[in-house]
């Protein structure tokens, strides 16, 4: 009998390792060209894409990018039975995320997120700007309020191009993008640097992390590999031209 039970403790210890072996993560990522950060379904490779890859190839983790809706962003964890998400933060909660518990990694990538004018704008302040040109399903934290009180006219579009392209032609006053993905566009544009991160706008920090629900043991590992390599995340950062400081124009 006793023989029996060992057995069957066997068979299910193997069974759970197995199970777990074949486990394949599911990760939310946004369904649009916000390279360099991301660009899943759109560009070969990223920085996310490259980071993430080397952490879950490193662990033997299984995995797969799921690309989803913006607008769906709350609902991902509710909807769509994904296990990690990126990117993620707390300040974006809303809705039915709020009275989820989520666990947070530490920070991937650090920066500012503020109201980026034309350069010869670059004396404009609040009381100036009257539109502001976003991506659809994007949080505008900073202007919620004038929006809500409609004193700000929001312009949406699907696409980061076609969004600084109206600032280029002064269709609206301000965006919100961040700047890597603005001076990647700039560049290719042949416009360097004419864009700019107003300093007389409201800016924050915003902080990039991965999330989940159901698995913070991955979010630990990440954790440590993000700490044991941090000599390789800011050469990937170097590599895909991250800014983390678009106030200072020296700084790339």
């Amino acid at each position: 009998m006793k023989a029996i039970k060992l057995l069957c403790i066997f068979f299910i210890f193997s069974f759970s390792i197995s199970a777990e072996q074949q486990k394949i993560y599911k990760i939310g990522v946004e369904n649009i060209d916000y390279y360099p950060h991301y660009a899943f379904g759109h560009r070969k490779n990223s920085f996310t894409k490259e980071l993430l890859e080397t952490f879950f190839n490193k662990n033997k983790i299984k995995y797969e990018f799921v690309p989803l809706p913006l607008k769906r962003f709350h609902q991902w964890y509710l909807k769509d039975h994904i296990d990690l998400k990126y990117p993620d933060n707390a300040i974006w909660r809303q809705d039915e995320s709020i009275k989820q518990s989520i666990k947070y990694s530490i920070a991937v990538v650090s920066s500012l997120a503020g109201g980026i004018t034309q350069d010869k704008h670059s004396d404009y302040t609040v009381k100036d700007i009257q539109r502001l040109g976003t991506i659809s399903g994007f949080s505008s934290t900073l202007w919620l309020k004038k929006i809500k009180n409609k004193q700000l006219l929001l312009i949406e579009d699907t696409t980061v191009l076609s969004v600084i392209k109206m600032v280029l032609h002064n269709i609206v006053d301000v965006t919100n993008l961040d700047y890597s993905v603005i001076n990647f566009h700039l560049n290719q544009l042949k416009q360097n640097k004419k864009l700019i991160m107003n300093k007389n706008l409201p800016y924050q920090k915003i902080v990039f992390h991965l999330s989940t629900i159901k698995h913070p043991e991955i979010i630990s590992k990440f954790n440590v590999f993000l700490q044991q390599n941090a000599d390789f995340v800011q050469k990937l950062k170097v590599k895909y031209r991250i800014i983390e400081n678009p106030l200072d124009l020296t700084s790339f």
